[in-house]
């Protein structure tokens, strides 16, 4: 019978052991109280309509949580609570399970969720219930803030059942772990099911950070369930949740110390919410040192024998510290601890029947002193030239058994400091100051003038005149353990005349300061003299009483010259004797501390007053390096380089500026905060000494950009460096300059030539003057961005800073001067000079067809006419980009919404539309080389947004014939020339697109063709072809020998409309006989020369002249002329053109060159 017994006690706590249970709750507390009574966590506010212990607890059947305790009353509206569990998990799963029976459910939403250690407001593992059928409810499921999934399946109100939790991390990513949900309505699973009821990823939302508290939640009153929840569990794997109970406590919440002395301290332990006396204990361990190893430990609770004596319990396994308190109180008081010392605590609560600890709590104190605190309010009051005395007041602990208080005094200097070890019973003290008394183990210059338990000694043997230096001690006679040092000093009388006061040192310039004094009161000039030694760098303060009369003292204030030496420090010079109260000292090293002592001397007993000490800095150099620079023709930047040794803090830099003349220096001495800086010439603080001066920087760098400047007047910068603490000015600097004359005027296509491989254009940092039209409004709140267009191209008009009193409008002629650069890619004219208005009302061209953005559509108008959102919207935003999709290339592009547009806000089209606005770029990178992206359109106003309606196709390209193709018709007419186009896309409407190859004479506009030819397959393929025999027939007046240029092009038809290939092509016709390009009819003899051209062209005709016309390769009519014989091209562009000569007798063309 006994084996069996113990076999059953080792099964039960081997269960135990294994169980990794996190946090069981019952609710075994009493009904009516609010869970925030019991341990439970208020989550947020309000603090009203709390969940509270329900007298009903919940029973289902093969859970060993069933019927245990009371249950917890979910509300729909109310407060918040949440629970911690006994650890934290980051890893891995971890599981909740808990019985709830729902009493009304509503339209949806979440009552229960698992929080993190770090946001309590952050609800992992939602548990949503929602109506369903009536009579029923259905579960839901979230992660996060994502949208909740329910089951299909839905359950009866009124019953109990249970829903298990589990939250699955994973690495990779914050937002890819995994939430499962299982339902359960009878009995309980031994593993896990194969299939869970619900399970999510989120869809993306954030994953928690780890798992620590569980929540119930009660949320709005239309929303939320009103249910009873009862059993939790959380554990680390399946088979915990239906384990037997472990009662694992969570950690100590807090460990304190206090009540510290030099052999004792109380350790104060905050156990966790759900520690029970009968259930756990608390054991605490205690080492001397500052670390300790926080376990938690193994052993069993039971081996741990406590002592409040240190070092008598039981060891800790994990390190070398041992058992002071083990058992369920919240305080433990220990004694045996070594003074001065550090101790580390680590607490734990853990079960008492199966030893699960929690995490370990720690914390560190240190001992006390056996040694008494410090005196304090230390005071030296000299009694006679000779005599003084010392007082002060003990500490509060000072006992006259174990301590005493030793008084050492040293002359001139501070007493040297360091560790205390002597035994304070073999100090002896003297009151004499040259006496027996014992020497500071840490200064030996320092002596021993009391050694006892009163608070004052009278010390006699002094120098009179003299600065000495108090340290006092306490300490404990059995261990000689000190206290700290408290310090006191004071000055012995000479005799003399009473001592100078407000020794100045003012470093006026680099190399020359002022120093300035009081005389005492009472002085007399007859018998009494006033002597003042100064060197560099360093000061001796360990000075006696001088003794020589001043009239061995011979001064200079020249500090290069080599004056009489002070007789205690030879690198002292004197530079005053007399009766003054100043001098000026010449010929000092610049940004260089100089150290000043003072006297009053009786001149017929050479007795000397107490020294008077002060030391000063001499001023910086002045800045160097000035440079005034027109940038605009309005602006300049000034540069200057600060002196050596300029620190930012101790000095600050002003810049002033006046116009047509050089600044009136003076002597400035106002505070250099109180002049305002403005950057805009004439706003800033007028100079003190110039009213004519502006302050335009105040700061620590060395440039500033001065704007507000005019054309043909010289400015004048000042620059100061001020020393702060004393508003010290060193020796102005000064640069003269002027601004930028006006730059020429510059067509903007000849400013944008593009490299093709960097993405820069060639004029990047050329200033010029455009001149244009503008397109759409102001782009900025602050400043000016829009586009001006020319004939020749568009750009970018940018200021960041200014708005020059100009509102964009469109149709506003303007010319502007600036910098030519690029934002992000985006051909802009910057620092701008000027905007000057001509008129308005100008038109605009009208917008090209795009089917993307690109370089070419950067700062002109365009359209993208078949568009749609890729992610629909239902306004337009404020500001900011969207993507829309070409609907029939599928290309994405961005539109860029200006605030100004009006756009924002506005209603979003649904399906395609059409959008009009400025091309623009915003390039990947800002600087350059500049990548070929980031092109936009920015729609100008909501007109420039319109819904596609009614039949539209897309723009399509002629491919072939190819430009300027001959074609001989000698030979076979069967024959065939052949022509093909691209393919115009259907963008709205339905039905088929016909093409038909189109001719026309070389300066014909297609509007009545010569004939056309339709495509193969009836017109609807994009190919086709004409016989010569067809050609021969067609071409008009083409006899042999003959030539004839025709002019070529394609449509393409849809319904009833009919759209022009992108291109014309120019086609040579002629029969075989003659070659080159003739005229049409053999008869007139033409002659054209030179040829290559570059001026004039003259033509030679027998005929009558009755019109010529100049064409480009693609039958572009270039200019027309009546009657003339001669025709002027110098105005023409480089290249190949034809010459069409209409005469009396009929039409002849012939080809030239024109080459500049």
């Amino acid at each position: 019978m006994r084996k069996i017994c113990l076999l059953f006690v080792f099964t039960f706590l081997l269960n135990q052991i294994n169980a990794q249970q996190l946090l069981t709750e019952n609710f075994a507390y009493t009904p009516g109280q609010p869970l925030t009574s019991n341990g439970w966590s208020l989550n947020g506010f309000p603090p009203i309509n709390p969940i509270n212990v329900s007298p009903n607890g919940l029973s289902y059947s093969g859970y060993v949580l069933s019927n245990v305790g009371y249950s917890a009353s979910v509300n729909n509206t109310g407060m918040d609570v949440y629970q911690a569990g006994s650890a934290t998990v980051s890893a891995n799963s971890v599981y909740a399970a808990f019985m709830y029976k729902v009493d009304t459910a509503r339209i949806g939403d979440y009552f229960f969720g698992l929080l993190s250690s770090i946001n309590p407001n952050t609800y992992g593992a939602r548990v949503y219930l929602k109506t369903g059928a009536s009579g029923y409810y259905k579960i839901g499921l979230a992660k996060n803030t994502d949208t909740a999934i329910y089951t299909t399946d839905s359950f009866a109100i009124g019953s109990t059942s249970m829903i298990v939790v589990k939250y699955t991390f994973a690495t990779g990513s914050a937002t890819n772990d995994t939430v499962s949900l299982f339902h359960l309505t009878s009995g309980f699973p031994s593993t896990q099911p194969s299939v869970a009821t619900l399970q999510t990823n989120g869809k993306g939302s954030q994953d928690l950070t780890d798992v620590l508290r569980v929540a119930l939640r009660q949320g709005t009153n239309t929303l939320a369930p009103n249910l009873s929840v009862d059993g939790i569990r959380i554990g680390q794997t399946w088979n915990d949740l239906n384990a037997v109970t472990t009662n694992q406590p969570g950690k100590l919440q807090f460990i304190n110390v206090n009540q510290i002395t030099f052999n004792s301290a109380r350790i104060n332990m905050t156990k966790p919410t759900n520690f029970k006396n009968n259930l756990h204990n608390v054991v605490v361990f205690l080492k001397k040192g500052a670390s300790i190893n926080a376990g938690p430990p193994t052993a069993s609770v039971y081996s741990y024998f406590p002592d409040t004596a240190f070092g008598v319990g039981s060891p800790y396994v994990l390190d070398t510290a041992t058992c002071v308190y083990n058992a369920d109180s919240n305080f433990v008081v220990i004694g045996g601890l070594t003074p001065l010392t550090r101790y580390t605590v680590v607490g734990f609560a853990a079960t008492e029947f199966d030893s699960l600890y929690s995490a370990g709590t720690t914390a560190s104190f240190t001992t006390l002193s056996t040694a008494p605190g410090n005196a304090f309010g230390t005071t030296f009051t000299a009694t006679s030239k000779y005599t003084a005395r010392v007082s002060w007041i003990r500490s509060n602990n000072y006992n006259t058994t174990l301590h005493t208080q030793v008084v050492f005094i040293k002359e001139f200097t501070p007493i040297g400091t360091g560790a205390n070890t002597r035994d304070p019973n073999y100090i002896i003290a003297d009151t004499n100051y040259y006496g027996i008394g014992s020497r500071y183990q840490n200064d030996t210059a320092a002596r021993c003038i009391y050694n006892g338990d009163g608070t004052s000694v009278n010390v006699y043997g002094l120098k009179a005149g003299t600065r000495y230096y108090i340290t006092i001690l306490g300490a404990n006679v059995n261990d000689s353990a000190y206290s700290n040092a408290s310090t006191g000093t004071g000055t012995t009388p000479t005799g003399g005349p009473a001592a100078l006061t407000n020794l100045r040192f003012t470093g006026k310039l680099e190399n020359t300061s002022t120093v300035t004094w009081n005389r005492p009161t009472g002085y007399v000039d007859a018998d009494q003299s006033i002597l003042i030694f100064m060197r560099k760098d360093t000061m001796n303060s360990i000075y006696s009483t001088p003794v020589l009369n001043p009239s061995s003292y011979t001064a200079d204030s020249n500090f290069a010259n080599n004056p009489s030496r002070f007789e205690f420090d030879t690198a002292a010079k004197c530079i005053y004797n007399g009766d003054g109260t100043g001098v000026t000292i010449k010929n000092l090293k610049i940004n260089t501390m100089y150290y000043l002592v003072g006297y009053v001397v009786r001149t017929d007993s050479s007795l000397y007053s107490l020294a008077t000490t002060r030391n000063g800095r001499t001023m910086l150099d002045t800045a160097s390096n000035l440079n005034f620079k027109g940038i605009t023709t309005t602006s300049a930047t000034f540069t200057w380089v600060n002196p050596a040794n300029y620190v930012t803090g101790t000095y600050t830099t002003l810049v002033f500026v006046k116009a047509g003349s050089a600044t009136t220096l003076g002597t400035p001495t106002r505070v250099p905060n109180r002049y305002t800086a403005n950057a805009n010439f004439g706003s800033g603080t007028k100079y003190q000494n110039d009213t004519q001066s502006y302050c335009v920087y105040r700061g620590n760098f060395n440039t500033v950009t001065i704007n507000n400047l005019k054309q043909g007047i010289n400015y004048y910068a000042t620059v100061y460096v001020v020393r702060q603490a004393d508003s010290v000015y060193n020796k102005a600097n000064t640069a003269m300059g002027t601004v930028l004359g006006p730059p020429p005027v510059y067509t903007i296509g000849s400013l944008i030539n593009l490299n093709t491989s960097t993405g820069v254009i060639d004029s990047t940092g050329k200033r010029a003057t455009v001149r244009g039209v503008v397109y759409g409004g102001n782009n900025r709140t602050n400043g000016v961005q829009f586009v001006l267009r020319d004939a020749t191209g568009g750009i970018s008009v940018l200021s960041t800073i200014k708005n020059f009193s100009y509102v964009p409008k469109e149709g506003d002629s303007l010319e502007v001067t600036g910098t030519i650069t690029q934002v992000s890619g985006l051909n802009t004219i910057g620092t701008l000079d000027t905007i000057k208005y001509f008129n308005a009302g100008h038109n605009i061209a009208k917008a090209k067809s795009y089917i993307l953005p690109d370089e070419y559509s950067e700062n002109d108008l365009v359209n993208f006419s078949r568009v749609s959102f890729k992610t629909p919207i239902t306004n337009w935003p404020a500001s900011g980009n969207v993507v829309l999709v070409n609907s029939y290339t599928g290309d994405t592009l961005t539109a860029r919404i200006y605030a100004n547009s009006g756009i924002g806000g506005t209603a979003a089209p649904t399906g395609e539309f059409s959008i009009t606005g400025l091309g623009g770029q915003q390039s990947s990178s800002t600087t350059a080389p500049f990548p070929f992206n980031g092109y936009y359109v920015a729609p100008r106003r909501t007109t420039d947004i319109t819904l596609n309606t009614g039949d539209s196709i897309s723009n399509f390209p002629l491919l072939t014939p190819a430009t300027i193709t001959t074609v001989d018709l000698g030979g076979d007419t069967s024959t065939r020339f052949n022509f093909k186009s691209g393919t115009a896309r259907v963008l709205r409407g339905l039905g088929s697109v016909y093409y038909v190859l189109l001719f026309d004479e070389s300066n014909g506009d297609f509007s009545l063709p010569i004939f056309g030819k339709g495509c193969n397959n009836g017109g609807l393929d994009t190919s086709g072809s004409i016989s010569y025999g067809e050609l021969l027939k067609s071409v008009p007046g083409l006899i042999p020998g003959d030539s004839v240029l025709l002019k070529v092009t394609m449509t393409a038809s849809f319904n009833s409309i009919t759209k022009f290939a992108d291109q014309e092509r120019l086609v040579i016709f002629k029969l075989p006989k003659t070659t080159g390009l003739n005229s049409l009819n053999g008869t007139i003899d033409l002659s054209i020369y030179p040829n290559p051209a570059n001026s004039n062209l003259t033509i030679l005709c027998k005929s009558k002249i009755l019109s010529v016309d100049l064409m480009d390769v693609q039958g572009k009519l270039i200019s027309n002329f009546e009657n003339q014989n001669s025709i002027d091209i110098s105005a023409v562009p480089n290249g190949l053109y034809f010459v069409s000569v209409q005469t009396e007798n009929g039409r002849a063309i012939k080809k030239i060159v024109v080459s500049h």
